[in-house]
Protein backbone atom coordinates (compact mmCIF):
# COMPACT_ATOMS: atom_id res chain seq x y z
CA UNK A 1 0.00 0.00 0.00
CA UNK A 2 2.98 2.59 0.52
CA UNK A 3 4.35 1.50 -2.19
CA UNK A 4 1.84 2.18 -4.64
CA UNK A 5 0.45 5.61 -2.96
CA UNK A 6 3.90 6.96 -3.24
CA UNK A 7 4.21 6.31 -6.77
CA UNK A 8 0.97 7.39 -7.35
CA UNK A 9 1.50 11.14 -5.68
CA UNK A 10 5.45 11.02 -6.65
CA UNK A 11 4.24 10.14 -10.76
CA UNK A 12 1.90 12.88 -10.57
CA UNK A 13 3.58 15.88 -8.78
CA UNK A 14 7.25 15.29 -9.14
CA UNK A 15 10.07 16.88 -7.03
CA UNK A 16 7.91 19.40 -5.59
CA UNK A 17 5.35 16.97 -4.69
CA UNK A 18 8.41 15.18 -3.28
CA UNK A 19 9.66 18.18 -1.39
CA UNK A 20 6.58 19.20 -0.08
CA UNK A 21 5.23 16.03 1.10
CA UNK A 22 8.78 15.31 2.67
CA UNK A 23 8.28 19.06 4.77
CA UNK A 24 5.08 17.83 5.85
CA UNK A 25 5.90 14.26 6.97
CA UNK A 26 8.76 15.82 8.87
CA UNK A 27 6.14 17.82 11.48
CA UNK A 28 4.63 14.23 11.79
CA UNK A 29 8.07 12.35 12.76
CA UNK A 30 9.15 14.77 15.04
CA UNK A 31 5.39 14.82 16.86
CA UNK A 32 5.52 11.68 16.74
CA UNK A 33 8.91 10.71 18.55
CA UNK A 34 7.93 13.57 20.93
CA UNK A 35 4.69 11.80 21.77
CA UNK A 36 6.00 8.51 22.17
CA UNK A 37 9.39 10.50 24.71
CA UNK A 38 6.74 11.92 26.31
CA UNK A 39 4.16 9.08 27.17
CA UNK A 40 7.03 6.96 28.06
CA UNK A 41 9.04 9.04 30.36
CA UNK A 42 5.52 9.08 32.29
CA UNK A 43 4.74 5.57 32.02
CA UNK A 44 5.62 3.48 35.29
CA UNK A 45 7.16 1.00 33.68
CA UNK A 46 9.43 3.10 32.56
CA UNK A 47 10.16 4.83 35.73
CA UNK A 48 11.11 8.18 34.82
CA UNK A 49 14.70 9.58 32.91
CA UNK A 50 16.79 8.52 36.01
CA UNK A 51 15.88 4.71 35.87
CA UNK A 52 15.59 4.73 32.24
CA UNK A 53 20.16 5.72 32.29
CA UNK A 54 20.39 3.51 35.36
CA UNK A 55 19.13 0.30 33.55
CA UNK A 56 21.02 1.31 30.12
CA UNK A 57 24.47 1.59 32.79
CA UNK A 58 23.78 -1.84 34.94
CA UNK A 59 22.75 -3.81 31.70
CA UNK A 60 26.16 -2.76 29.63
CA UNK A 61 24.14 -0.81 27.04
CA UNK A 62 25.81 2.54 26.98
CA UNK A 63 29.13 0.99 27.81
CA UNK A 64 29.14 -0.96 24.43
CA UNK A 65 29.62 2.62 23.12
CA UNK A 66 32.96 2.62 24.08
CA UNK A 67 34.67 0.23 22.72
CA UNK A 68 38.12 0.95 21.72
CA UNK A 69 39.41 -2.17 20.17
CA UNK A 70 40.79 -1.43 16.48
CA UNK A 71 40.10 -5.10 15.36
CA UNK A 72 37.54 -4.68 12.26
CA UNK A 73 36.33 -8.45 12.55
CA UNK A 74 34.24 -7.45 16.03
CA UNK A 75 30.54 -6.32 15.70
CA UNK A 76 30.88 -2.56 16.20
CA UNK A 77 33.59 -0.13 17.94
CA UNK A 78 34.16 3.66 18.42
CA UNK A 79 36.53 3.52 15.66
CA UNK A 80 34.03 1.49 13.22
CA UNK A 81 31.43 4.13 14.28
CA UNK A 82 33.77 7.03 13.45
CA UNK A 83 35.39 6.36 10.22
CA UNK A 84 33.00 4.13 8.65
CA UNK A 85 29.98 6.23 9.59
CA UNK A 86 31.42 9.53 7.70
CA UNK A 87 31.86 7.73 5.05
CA UNK A 88 28.31 6.30 5.65
CA UNK A 89 26.89 10.06 5.72
CA UNK A 90 28.81 11.37 3.28
CA UNK A 91 27.52 9.06 1.01
CA UNK A 92 23.65 10.64 2.25
CA UNK A 93 24.54 13.84 2.21
CA UNK A 94 27.13 14.55 -0.26
CA UNK A 95 27.51 11.91 -3.29
CA UNK A 96 23.48 10.49 -2.69
CA UNK A 97 21.22 11.28 -6.08
CA UNK A 98 18.56 11.91 -3.34
CA UNK A 99 20.40 14.78 -1.40
CA UNK A 100 21.85 15.72 -4.97
CA UNK A 101 18.66 16.50 -6.43
CA UNK A 102 17.64 18.50 -4.08
CA UNK A 103 21.17 20.38 -3.97
CA UNK A 104 20.80 21.37 -7.74
CA UNK A 105 17.44 22.47 -7.65
CA UNK A 106 18.54 25.78 -5.49
CA UNK A 107 19.32 28.71 -7.31
CA UNK A 108 23.19 28.68 -6.07
CA UNK A 109 25.89 26.76 -4.38
CA UNK A 110 25.61 28.77 -2.01
CA UNK A 111 22.05 27.98 -0.98
CA UNK A 112 23.07 24.50 -1.19
CA UNK A 113 25.65 24.79 0.90
CA UNK A 114 23.05 26.18 3.62
CA UNK A 115 20.35 24.46 3.18
CA UNK A 116 22.92 21.40 4.27
CA UNK A 117 24.13 23.59 7.91
CA UNK A 118 20.12 24.35 8.55
CA UNK A 119 19.37 20.45 7.63
CA UNK A 120 21.96 19.07 10.37
CA UNK A 121 21.37 20.42 13.92
CA UNK A 122 17.17 18.80 12.91
CA UNK A 123 18.65 15.71 12.01
CA UNK A 124 20.83 15.11 15.22
CA UNK A 125 17.90 16.34 16.99
CA UNK A 126 15.78 13.86 14.94
CA UNK A 127 18.50 10.79 15.12
CA UNK A 128 19.50 11.11 19.29
CA UNK A 129 15.62 11.06 20.55
CA UNK A 130 14.99 8.04 18.10
CA UNK A 131 18.22 6.61 19.81
CA UNK A 132 16.44 7.36 23.69
CA UNK A 133 13.52 5.73 22.13
CA UNK A 134 15.56 2.81 22.08
CA UNK A 135 16.66 3.28 25.49
CA UNK A 136 13.02 3.86 26.84
CA UNK A 137 11.75 0.25 25.30
CA UNK A 138 14.57 -1.25 27.09
CA UNK A 139 13.50 0.03 30.25
CA UNK A 140 9.87 -0.69 29.92
CA UNK A 141 10.62 -4.04 28.51
CA UNK A 142 13.90 -5.03 31.02
CA UNK A 143 11.72 -6.94 33.19
CA UNK A 144 9.91 -8.88 30.62
CA UNK A 145 11.33 -9.52 27.34
CA UNK A 146 8.62 -9.61 24.66
CA UNK A 147 11.28 -12.08 22.86
CA UNK A 148 11.46 -14.24 25.47
CA UNK A 149 7.76 -14.41 26.31
CA UNK A 150 6.99 -15.26 22.75
CA UNK A 151 4.70 -12.13 21.92
CA UNK A 152 6.71 -11.11 19.33
CA UNK A 153 9.91 -12.88 17.02
CA UNK A 154 11.43 -10.02 15.87
CA UNK A 155 13.28 -7.66 16.89
CA UNK A 156 11.86 -4.86 14.43
CA UNK A 157 8.50 -5.56 16.16
CA UNK A 158 9.46 -4.00 19.94
CA UNK A 159 9.37 -0.42 19.31
CA UNK A 160 5.63 -0.98 17.75
CA UNK A 161 4.47 -3.08 20.99
CA UNK A 162 6.31 -0.18 23.32
CA UNK A 163 4.37 2.07 21.25
CA UNK A 164 1.00 0.35 21.50
CA UNK A 165 1.01 -0.30 25.20
CA UNK A 166 2.18 3.32 26.08
CA UNK A 167 0.03 4.97 23.43
CA UNK A 168 -3.30 3.36 22.89
CA UNK A 169 -4.29 4.37 26.44
CA UNK A 170 -4.81 8.03 25.03
CA UNK A 171 -7.31 8.36 21.95
CA UNK A 172 -5.24 9.46 18.79
CA UNK A 173 -1.87 9.26 20.21
CA UNK A 174 -0.98 5.47 18.86
CA UNK A 175 -2.43 7.02 15.30
CA UNK A 176 -0.37 9.44 15.22
CA UNK A 177 2.66 7.25 15.62
CA UNK A 178 1.82 4.91 13.28
CA UNK A 179 1.34 8.35 10.59
CA UNK A 180 5.11 8.96 11.91
CA UNK A 181 6.36 5.51 10.93
CA UNK A 182 4.45 5.97 7.05
CA UNK A 183 5.88 9.33 7.33
CA UNK A 184 9.54 8.19 7.48
CA UNK A 185 8.07 5.68 4.97
CA UNK A 186 6.50 7.35 2.37
CA UNK A 187 9.21 10.08 2.35
CA UNK A 188 12.13 7.95 1.83
CA UNK A 189 10.47 6.09 -0.83
CA UNK A 190 8.88 8.95 -2.65
CA UNK A 191 12.18 10.62 -2.77
CA UNK A 192 14.64 7.27 -4.20
CA UNK A 193 11.39 6.66 -6.62
CA UNK A 194 11.92 10.75 -7.86
CA UNK A 195 15.71 10.04 -7.80
CA UNK A 196 15.92 6.86 -9.99
CA UNK A 197 13.69 8.38 -12.04
CA UNK A 198 15.72 11.88 -12.93
CA UNK A 199 19.22 9.40 -12.85
CA UNK A 200 17.65 7.08 -15.56
CA UNK A 201 16.51 9.61 -17.99
CA UNK A 202 19.82 12.26 -17.38
CA UNK A 203 22.78 9.18 -17.70
CA UNK A 204 20.74 6.97 -20.45
CA UNK A 205 18.27 8.94 -22.57
CA UNK A 206 18.49 12.60 -22.41
CA UNK A 207 21.48 12.44 -25.35
CA UNK A 208 19.66 9.99 -27.09
CA UNK A 209 16.55 12.01 -26.60
CA UNK A 210 18.00 15.66 -26.95
CA UNK A 211 15.80 17.60 -29.66
CA UNK A 212 13.63 14.52 -30.86
CA UNK A 213 11.04 14.95 -28.24
CA UNK A 214 8.60 17.63 -26.49
CA UNK A 215 9.11 19.05 -23.05
CA UNK A 216 5.55 16.94 -22.34
CA UNK A 217 6.66 13.90 -23.78
CA UNK A 218 9.87 14.02 -21.80
CA UNK A 219 7.81 14.34 -18.59
CA UNK A 220 5.45 11.67 -19.93
CA UNK A 221 9.15 9.25 -20.19
CA UNK A 222 10.03 10.98 -16.39
CA UNK A 223 6.25 9.36 -14.91
CA UNK A 224 6.77 6.10 -16.72
CA UNK A 225 10.11 5.72 -14.99
CA UNK A 226 8.74 6.20 -11.80
CA UNK A 227 5.45 3.89 -12.10
CA UNK A 228 8.34 1.52 -12.85
CA UNK A 229 10.77 1.96 -10.25
CA UNK A 230 8.05 2.16 -7.76
CA UNK A 231 6.62 -1.46 -8.97
CA UNK A 232 10.24 -3.41 -8.62
CA UNK A 233 10.14 -1.44 -5.03
CA UNK A 234 7.33 -2.17 -3.94
CA UNK A 235 7.75 -5.77 -4.96
CA UNK A 236 11.30 -6.13 -3.81
CA UNK A 237 10.05 -5.32 -0.15
CA UNK A 238 8.63 -8.55 0.06
CA UNK A 239 11.83 -10.19 -0.33
CA UNK A 240 13.19 -7.87 3.03
CA UNK A 241 11.62 -10.22 5.81
CA UNK A 242 13.97 -13.24 4.76
CA UNK A 243 17.57 -11.55 4.81
CA UNK A 244 17.07 -10.98 8.52
CA UNK A 245 15.21 -7.65 9.69
CA UNK A 246 15.56 -3.81 8.30
CA UNK A 247 17.98 -2.86 10.13
CA UNK A 248 20.25 -5.67 9.18
CA UNK A 249 19.41 -5.18 5.47
CA UNK A 250 19.99 -1.21 5.14
CA UNK A 251 23.39 -1.62 6.99
CA UNK A 252 25.06 -4.44 5.63
CA UNK A 253 23.46 -3.85 1.80
CA UNK A 254 23.53 0.05 2.17
CA UNK A 255 26.85 0.01 3.88
CA UNK A 256 28.71 -2.08 1.20
CA UNK A 257 27.42 0.10 -1.65
CA UNK A 258 28.30 3.73 -0.04
CA UNK A 259 31.69 2.57 0.32
CA UNK A 260 32.90 2.58 -3.25
CA UNK A 261 30.14 5.15 -3.88
CA UNK A 262 31.74 7.43 -2.14
CA UNK A 263 35.80 6.35 -3.31
CA UNK A 264 34.78 7.24 -6.91
CA UNK A 265 34.27 10.76 -5.83
CA UNK A 266 37.25 11.42 -3.61
CA UNK A 267 39.14 9.82 -6.69
CA UNK A 268 37.71 12.43 -9.11
CA UNK A 269 37.83 15.17 -6.68
CA UNK A 270 41.72 14.61 -5.01
CA UNK A 271 43.30 12.41 -7.70
CA UNK A 272 42.06 13.52 -10.80
CA UNK A 273 44.98 12.14 -13.28
CA UNK A 274 42.42 8.39 -12.48
CA UNK A 275 40.87 8.42 -15.61
CA UNK A 276 37.45 6.65 -16.69
CA UNK A 277 39.55 2.50 -16.98
CA UNK A 278 40.57 2.58 -13.71
CA UNK A 279 37.75 4.21 -11.58
CA UNK A 280 35.40 2.13 -13.57
CA UNK A 281 37.36 -1.34 -12.76
CA UNK A 282 37.87 -0.37 -9.05
CA UNK A 283 34.41 0.50 -9.04
CA UNK A 284 33.45 -2.57 -10.60
CA UNK A 285 35.54 -4.82 -8.59
CA UNK A 286 35.35 -3.28 -5.16
CA UNK A 287 31.14 -3.69 -5.75
CA UNK A 288 31.80 -7.17 -6.27
CA UNK A 289 34.27 -7.48 -3.58
CA UNK A 290 31.57 -6.04 -0.79
CA UNK A 291 28.52 -8.38 -2.13
CA UNK A 292 31.08 -11.53 -1.48
CA UNK A 293 31.61 -10.63 1.96
CA UNK A 294 27.59 -9.78 2.50
CA UNK A 295 26.65 -13.28 1.03
CA UNK A 296 29.34 -15.03 3.39
CA UNK A 297 27.97 -13.19 6.39
CA UNK A 298 24.35 -13.78 5.51
CA UNK A 299 25.16 -17.91 5.12
CA UNK A 300 27.55 -18.34 8.11
CA UNK A 301 25.45 -15.24 10.20
CA UNK A 302 28.27 -15.22 12.73
CA UNK A 303 26.64 -12.35 14.93
CA UNK A 304 23.46 -14.58 15.53
CA UNK A 305 23.88 -15.58 19.41
CA UNK A 306 25.08 -11.87 19.95
CA UNK A 307 22.39 -10.24 22.32
CA UNK A 308 22.56 -8.35 25.40
CA UNK A 309 20.67 -9.72 28.42
CA UNK A 310 17.50 -8.74 30.20
CA UNK A 311 16.19 -9.30 33.75
CA UNK A 312 12.50 -11.32 32.69
CA UNK A 313 11.15 -13.26 35.74
CA UNK A 314 7.98 -14.41 36.77
CA UNK A 315 6.91 -11.43 38.89
CA UNK A 316 8.06 -9.08 35.72
CA UNK A 317 5.57 -10.79 33.61
CA UNK A 318 3.22 -10.37 36.16
CA UNK A 319 -0.14 -9.03 34.71
CA UNK A 320 1.54 -8.23 31.44
CA UNK A 321 0.91 -11.85 29.55
CA UNK A 322 -1.73 -14.65 29.71
CA UNK A 323 1.04 -17.14 31.30
CA UNK A 324 3.92 -15.49 32.87
CA UNK A 325 5.18 -18.91 33.88
CA UNK A 326 5.64 -19.39 30.05
CA UNK A 327 8.81 -17.78 28.83
CA UNK A 328 12.67 -19.08 27.96
CA UNK A 329 15.52 -16.91 29.14
CA UNK A 330 17.91 -16.64 26.28
CA UNK A 331 21.12 -18.01 27.40
CA UNK A 332 24.64 -15.91 27.13
CA UNK A 333 27.04 -18.18 24.61
CA UNK A 334 30.48 -19.80 26.02
CA UNK A 335 32.59 -17.59 23.84
CA UNK A 336 32.25 -13.19 23.44
CA UNK A 337 29.90 -12.95 20.52
CA UNK A 338 31.18 -9.47 20.27
CA UNK A 339 33.61 -11.06 18.15
CA UNK A 340 31.63 -13.24 16.36
CA UNK A 341 31.07 -17.29 16.21
CA UNK A 342 34.80 -19.09 16.19
CA UNK A 343 35.43 -20.97 13.56
CA UNK A 344 33.29 -18.94 11.02
CA UNK A 345 35.43 -16.98 8.33
CA UNK A 346 37.55 -14.04 8.86
CA UNK A 347 35.78 -11.93 6.55
CA UNK A 348 32.15 -12.97 7.52
CA UNK A 349 32.61 -11.53 10.92
CA UNK A 350 33.98 -8.23 9.29
CA UNK A 351 31.73 -5.34 11.29
CA UNK A 352 28.42 -5.03 9.13
CA UNK A 353 28.39 -0.88 10.72
CA UNK A 354 32.25 -1.06 8.96
CA UNK A 355 31.23 -1.93 5.20
CA UNK A 356 31.65 1.63 3.96
CA UNK A 357 34.96 2.08 5.29
CA UNK A 358 36.20 -1.45 3.90
CA UNK A 359 34.82 -0.72 0.27
CA UNK A 360 36.37 3.05 0.42
CA UNK A 361 39.57 1.37 1.31
CA UNK A 362 39.49 -1.64 -1.30
CA UNK A 363 38.31 0.86 -4.29
CA UNK A 364 41.17 3.08 -3.16
CA UNK A 365 43.56 0.02 -3.10
CA UNK A 366 42.60 -0.70 -6.58
CA UNK A 367 41.86 2.32 -7.96
CA UNK A 368 45.54 4.37 -7.35
CA UNK A 369 47.97 2.01 -8.37
CA UNK A 370 45.63 0.79 -11.58
CA UNK A 371 45.87 4.52 -12.57
CA UNK A 372 49.50 4.88 -12.09
CA UNK A 373 50.12 1.44 -14.18
CA UNK A 374 47.95 2.67 -16.87
CA UNK A 375 48.97 6.50 -17.02
CA UNK A 376 46.08 7.24 -17.82
CA UNK A 377 45.51 11.46 -18.75
CA UNK A 378 44.03 13.89 -17.31
CA UNK A 379 40.35 14.38 -18.62
CA UNK A 380 39.78 17.81 -20.48
CA UNK A 381 37.65 20.40 -19.02
CA UNK A 382 36.91 18.63 -15.67
CA UNK A 383 39.77 20.45 -13.70
CA UNK A 384 36.96 22.44 -12.08
CA UNK A 385 35.03 19.76 -10.56
CA UNK A 386 38.39 19.08 -8.29
CA UNK A 387 39.77 20.38 -5.34
CA UNK A 388 42.52 21.92 -6.85
CA UNK A 389 40.28 23.69 -9.36
CA UNK A 390 37.55 23.98 -7.10
CA UNK A 391 37.68 28.29 -7.87
CA UNK A 392 37.86 27.86 -11.52
CA UNK A 393 34.83 29.29 -13.11
CA UNK A 394 32.86 26.70 -14.81
CA UNK A 395 33.54 25.99 -19.08
CA UNK A 396 31.20 27.31 -21.06
CA UNK A 397 30.98 23.94 -23.13
CA UNK A 398 29.92 22.32 -19.83
CA UNK A 399 26.94 24.02 -18.96
CA UNK A 400 24.48 21.45 -20.78
CA UNK A 401 20.79 22.45 -22.07
CA UNK A 402 17.66 20.77 -22.70
CA UNK A 403 16.50 20.64 -26.25
CA UNK A 404 13.02 20.14 -26.73
CA UNK A 405 10.63 20.34 -29.89
CA UNK A 406 7.91 23.03 -29.88
CA UNK A 407 5.04 21.81 -28.32
CA UNK A 408 2.20 22.03 -31.22
CA UNK A 409 -1.07 23.12 -29.91
CA UNK A 410 -3.88 21.56 -29.97
CA UNK A 411 -6.21 24.19 -31.89
CA UNK A 412 -3.68 23.49 -34.77
CA UNK A 413 -4.59 20.02 -34.99
CA UNK A 414 -8.37 20.35 -35.17
CA UNK A 415 -7.71 22.72 -38.02
CA UNK A 416 -5.64 20.56 -39.63
CA UNK A 417 -7.41 17.81 -40.00
CA UNK A 418 -10.68 19.72 -41.16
Amino acid sequence: MFGLCTTLYTCIGGLKAVVWTDSLQAVFMYGGVAALIYKGLAHPRVGGLNRVFQIASESGRLSEIWRWNADIAQYSSIWINIFSGTIWWLMFFGVNQLAMQRYVSLPSVQHARGIIFCTLLPFVILVSIVSFVGLLVLAYFHNCNPLETGQILETDHITILFARDVLQPTPGLFGLYVSCIMSATLSTLSSGMNSMAAAIYEDFLKKRLDGKITDTQAARINKLIVVLCGLIATALAFTSESLGGILRVCMSVMGAMSGPMVAIFCIAIFFPRSGVISCVISFIVSNILMAIICIVNYYEDPYKNLFLSTNTSVIGCSGLVKNPHNFTIRQQPDYDAHYGQPGTLWISRLSTHGYPLIGFILMFAIAIPMSTILKEKEMKNTRHLTWAGRKDPIPVAEQELDHFLKEIPNNFNEKSNH
